[in-house]
């Protein structure tokens, strides 16, 4: 597991400092009537995510706020557990989010393909492709934008309800190379088990 922490670490550190928000999901589902608090950073320290997932049935509700530099953005998702391909789990979410500065605002669909694998009780990873499309004015001029994500991540358990996120985001198109670091920590059951995408 300590091979497995440094390797991921050190993907967060030589990413490049242009951090907006961490995907910090797979595509296990939390429990229906759970709760997950997040809190994390961009591996430079300028940028603070908070972030709330409730779980309902077959589905997770993923809200969050991330401010960066006097720029806020919201973001709201819907995560969907789709199948399991060779120990794999494939999921679909969608949604969008707002970004407010005093110079800028935009609004963005968000589609990502997820996936993730429990490599322990204690370890595991996710990753897949995140996609937006940008709507927006910057300094009074209106923009339409693309752009596309990889993310790759593991979460490690560190106690019986929290967790430590550690996740990169390598650019593919029209955006920049991200990383990230934080907790997630249970309200409710910590079981990712319990019977909602389990064939």
């Amino acid at each position: 597991m300590k091979k497995v922490l440094a390797l991921v670490l050190t993907l967060v550190l030589v990413s490049s400092a242009f951090a907006i928000a961490p995907v910090n999901h797979n595509a296990t589902l939390i429990p229906a009537k759970t709760s997950l608090l997040s809190g994390g950073v961009a591996e430079t320290l300028t940028g603070l995510s908070l972030e709330y997932t409730l779980g309902m049935s077959k589905t997770n509700l993923h809200a969050k706020i991330v401010m960066l530099n006097r720029n806020y953005t919201f973001e709201g998702l819907l995560h969907h557990y789709l199948f399991n391909w060779n120990d794999i789990a494939m999921g679909f979410t969608y949604g969008g989010e707002a970004e407010f500065s005093t110079r800028r605002f935009q609004i963005s669909p968000v589609g990502m393909w997820n996936m993730s694998y429990e490599l322990a009780d204690n370890v595991s990873f996710y990753g897949g492709l995140k996609y937006q499309i940008d709507f927006g004015t910057s300094w009074g001029t209106a923009f339409v934008d693309h752009d596309m994500n990889l993310y790759l991540g593991t979460q490690i358990d560190v106690a019986k309800k929290l967790e430590v996120y550690l996740e990169v985001q390598p650019a593919l198109w029209n955006s920049a190379t991200w990383g990230f670091i934080g907790v997630n920590y249970y309200l409710g059951n910590k079981s990712l088990k319990d019977g909602l995408n389990v064939e």
